[in-house]
């Protein structure tokens, strides 16, 4: 099933948007389950910070803990990955 964008907020939009920048920054071929929350983390104005912090993580720490597992995915050098 194909996901329709049309269908989902702005702010969801934004993260997908986001989500995907930050697999072009590690040189990941493809979108995973670690880029959104990395994304949902920074996100300007967004709810996931407090969300992390009321569940009693620390931003910061979760943001760390995702960075060294996207580190750990494979890359891809040299190609078009848009």
């Amino acid at each position: 099933m194909a996901m329709r964008l049309d269908r989902l907020t702005t702010k969801s939009r934004d993260a997908l948007t986001a989500a995907e920048a930050v697999a072009r920054r590690h040189n990941h071929q493809e979108v995973t389950s670690l880029h959104l929350p990395e994304a949902l983390l920074t996100q300007e104005g967004g709810l996931v910070p407090a969300l992390v912090e009321r569940a009693g993580v620390t931003p910061g720490d979760l943001q760390a803990r995702l960075g060294d597992a996207l580190k750990r995915l494979p890359t891809v050098r040299g190609g078009d990955t848009s």
